[in-house]
């Protein structure tokens, strides 16, 4: 029997019928989240070489900086908060055989959620991590060979 998944974190998964090459570049790039997570960020400004700077729907700040791997299909991101509460956004694109790619997503529940707003956190990130599919699978099905 498998464990189950401690409360703590939450997986988010969806499919896309697109092949990894045209995927990559627009979800490992943190200009694309206002389009593709509306609930998280509503803007994205390269802050300097290394960082970025995301804006909250509530106007929260907070960098961001990349930890790819193209090779292994890692998406993760560090993000410090403007208290310096750091958080790590992780995620994998998985190839899959007939040119599509699965897409997983790992939310870690951080000291400052209590349940009501973990549990907000949760629905929003499977909103958003729908959105994204829905709308890059409009804007690049028309690119893929």
């Amino acid at each position: 029997m498998c464990p189950a998944v401690a409360p703590d974190f939450h997986v988010s998964t969806v499919h896309y019928g697109i092949p990894f090459d045209l995927l990559w570049s627009h979800l490992s790039d943190p200009l694309q989240f206002p389009h593709l997570y509306p609930n998280w960020t509503t803007q994205v400004d390269r802050a300097d070489e290394a960082s970025f700077r995301g804006v909250g729907p509530g106007g929260d700040t907070f960098r961001i900086i990349q930890r790819l791997n193209r090779d292994h299909g890692v998406i993760d991101f560090e993000i410090i908060a403007e208290g310096g509460e750091t958080e790590v956004s992780r995620s994998r694109l998985f190839p899959l055989p007939g040119r599509s790619c699965l897409y997983v997503h790992v939310a870690t529940r951080s000291s400052r959620m209590d349940d009501a707003f973990w549990n907000d956190f949760k629905c929003a990130t499977d909103q958003d991590v729908e959105n994204a599919r829905r709308l890059l699978e409009q804007r690049l099905v028309s690119q893929c060979p």
